[in-house]
């Protein structure tokens, strides 16, 4: 009887075991092993993606602005587009860039011949046709929030084309051109406000240059610009 009661106390503790094993399977743990993520178990969350705003970009812009000449050339209008290149690991603060520009600035005066050697006044007009490429090295202050500070520098290169007519108590001495590439300098400054994938940007640029031409005598390409544009980063 005794023996009885023994025999049916083990199977009732094997039975016990057993199902405490199948609902251990049934929830994903392993006895041995512990706690253990099922198949159908959800995954651990996945990264967050990396950030671009220190990855590298391609840099295009267009601006439209007026110059104020320093040798005696009237005010015009200045146009130029921007293709260059953002560093990585930079915070997108160090890029390189190509700045090409076209302008015909004018000039003209009038002097009367106080020496009387002519029956009129000396009359004098000059156009110049300027193509200009700038590499320049430019530094974005991306650390401040929505406006992004600016400054370049970079060799002025002008290809010019230089036209006078002149003339003295109404006789015309005719028109004359001259042609030359003259090697200068460029400093950009101005600040960016982010909108969309680059941003509005006003810059002040000043540039110089020396000139030497038959038609001029020696004189400068100094000049300041104020431009507004856009500059995308891709």
């Amino acid at each position: 009887m005794r023996t009885t009661k023994v025999v049916a106390s083990l199977l009732a503790l094997a039975a016990l075991s057993a199902s405490v094993s199948a609902r251990a399977q049934q929830r994903g743990i392993s006895p041995e092993r512990g706690p253990s993520l099922r198949p159908d178990a959800p995954h651990a969350p996945a990264e967050a993606p990396a950030s671009d705003a220190d990855s590298e970009a391609f840099l295009a812009g267009a601006k439209l602005g007026g110059i104020v000449a320093f040798n005696g050339l009237g005010p015009f209008l200045a146009g130029g587009l921007e293709l260059g290149w953002v560093f990585a690991g930079t915070h997108r603060s160090l890029a390189v860039l190509l700045d090409v520009g076209y302008a015909t600035p004018k000039g003209s005066d009038k002097t009367p011949d106080e020496l009387g050697r002519v029956a009129g006044d000396w009359e004098w007009e000059v156009t110049q046709k300027e193509l200009t490429l700038q590499p320049t090295a430019l530094y974005r202050l991306t650390a401040l929030d929505k406006v992004v500070p600016f400054v370049g520098i970079g060799p002025r290169v002008y290809l010019l084309e230089t036209t006078a007519r002149g003339s003295a108590g109404g006789q015309q001495f005719g028109e004359h051109q001259e042609r030359s590439t003259k090697l200068g300098v460029g400093l950009p400054l101005g600040a960016e406000l982010e909108l969309g994938p680059g941003g509005l940007f006003a810059e002040l640029l000043f540039e110089w240059a020396p000139i030497d031409h038959r038609i001029t005598g020696d004189s400068h390409l100094a000049a300041a610009t104020l431009f507004v544009g856009y500059r995308a980063l891709l």
